[in-house]
């Protein structure tokens, strides 16, 4: 039996994941758990809600202003 799908708050950027809809602890979690979605993740941050404290996070683990 193949094991069931990850909801898609556990999915990296792109597979269903939106920032906007969790809070900053959540995202910054999604962030360690998911390094290579870093840059992503801050792309569609400052596109929405663009939470200054969520944004200095994200240029802590590496993405680019």
């Amino acid at each position: 039996m193949a094991p069931a799908p990850a909801a898609a708050d556990e999915l990296p950027l792109g597979t269903g994941y939106d920032p906007g809809v969790h809070t900053v602890s959540e995202v910054l979690a999604q962030a360690d758990a998911h390094p290579d979605t870093v840059q992503a993740l801050y792309d569609a941050e400052a596109a929405g809600k663009a939470r200054s404290t969520l944004l200095a996070g994200l240029v802590e683990r590496g993405a680019t202003a």
